[in-house]
C-alpha cells in the first residue's frame, strides 16, 4: 500500500525548495551569529548587534513554540541532508534497523562533532583543522573548487555519510 502524501508535506517540500534556492546561506548566517555570541563571551572578540542576530533570536523563539522548524523547514544543511537521505533509502533500499545501543551512543557523535567545532575551530581559531560548515558554505555559494578545501569537504561528506545511518 502507497503512503498518503499529506498536504503539510507538498508544502514542506516547497518552502525547503524556496529556502535551498534562495536563503542558502541561512545556516551559515545562524551559525556566526551563534559563533560571534561564544566568542564575545569569552572575550576574544567584541559582539556587534545587527540583523543577523535578530534572526537568530526569532530562529530561537520559533524553535521554542515549534521545534524543530527552522531545521526541517528553512535551513539549507537540513533540506540537503533530508533529502540525501531520502535519495540514499531510493537508490539502495536497504532497510537497516540500527540496535538501540548502538544508535544511542552513534547519536552522541554529533555532539563529539559540535565539541571539536567549538573548541579547535572557534576557540583556537585553528584553520589547519578540517570544518564541515566551512565546505557547506563554500558549496552553496557555488564555489566547486573542492581542491581547495578537500579535507573540510570531506568531512562534510562523512558527516552527510553518518546521518543516514541514524
Amino acid at each position: 500500500m502507497k503512503r498518503k502524501i499529506l498536504p503539510t508535506q507538498v508544502i514542506r517540500f516547497f518552502v525547503q525548495l524556496f529556502s535551498l534556492l534562495f536563503f542558502p546561506m541561512s545556516f551559515a548566517i545562524l551559525l556566526s551569529q551563534i559563533k560571534s555570541l561564544y566568542l564575545a563571551i569569552i572575550g576574544k572578540e567584541t559582539f556587534n548587534w545587527n540583523s543577523n542576530f535578530i534572526f537568530l533570536i526569532v530562529t530561537v523563539i520559533v524553535t521554542i513554540f515549534f521545534g524543530r522548524f527552522f531545521c526541517g523547514w528553512i535551513c539549507a544543511f537540513g533540506t540537503i541532508t533530508e533529502w540525501t537521505n531520502l535519495l540514499f533509502r531510493k537508490l539502495f533500499k536497504i532497510k537497516f534497523e540500527m540496535p538501540r545501543k548502538v544508535d544511542k551512543a552513534l547519536k552522541g557523535l554529533k555532539y563529539i562533532v559540535l565539541i571539536y567545532l567549538i573548541i579547535f575551530i572557534w576557540t583556537f581559531g585553528d584553520k589547519q583543522l578540517p570544518d564541515p560548515w566551512d565546505a557547506f558554505d563554500n558549496l552553496v555559494s557555488l564555489n566547486f573548487n573542492i581542491s581547495l578545501y578537500l579535507a573540510n569537504f570531506v568531512f562534510l561528506l562523512l558527516i552527510l555519510f553518518f546521518h543516514h545511518l541514524f
